[in-house]
């Protein structure tokens, strides 16, 4: 799955007489996005979900307990499942790569594909710097300041974008990096 997603679907147990789709979800789901559950043919159950799934959400399927095929069998194999939509992903980096400096000090701009949370920053970014054998950690900045370092580089915005993480490296890098 993806950000963004809208449905799962789980193939190959027959629900009932003929797969009669008014037949009860074969799974217990757990999930922070509400959904409603539906068989589309005699083996395919399908979960729509009522909205897209925001980044880093997991939902959970769980098999009924005492789950039996048309035949009467209990239906066996893998109990559980889940549908991650994944975190953030960085789409642009201000300054990037390819700046000829990067201060001691120097604050980063990452425009990623969803809204990325302080916590989530905090937790997985990290400033890497060519000599240094280490993941030199980040400090997530205040809200508002990406649009007045936007401003401040001559790229004004009325609305900042809301997937700008702000990320300011906790160490100096060594000079000459």
């Amino acid at each position: 799955a993806g950000a963004g997603c809208r449905q799962a679907a789980a193939a190959g147990v027959v629900s009932g007489p003929l797969g009669d789709p008014r037949a009860a979800s074969p799974f217990d789901v757990t999930c922070a996005v509400s959904g409603q559950g539906r068989w589309v043919d005699p083996q395919t159950f399908v979960y729509d979900f009522a909205n897209g799934l925001p980044g880093g959400t997991v939902c959970k399927f769980k098999l009924r307990s005492g789950l039996k095929s048309v035949s009467g069998y209990a239906v066996t194999g893998q109990q559980e499942f889940s549908v991650d939509a994944g975190g953030p992903v960085a789409r642009a980096v201000l300054p990037s790569q390819y700046d000829s400096e990067i201060e001691e000090d120097q604050v980063f701009l990452v425009a990623a594909n969803l809204p990325a949370t302080p916590a989530s920053v905090a937790a997985n970014a990290y400033c890497a710097v060519k000599g240094i054998g280490e993941k030199i950690p980040v400090e997530v900045l205040a809200p508002d300041l990406p649009g007045k370092l936007l401003g401040e580089m001559g790229r004004p915005s009325p609305r900042p974008p809301r997937t700008a993480a702000r990320m300011a490296r906790r160490r100096a890098a060594p000079s000459g990096h």
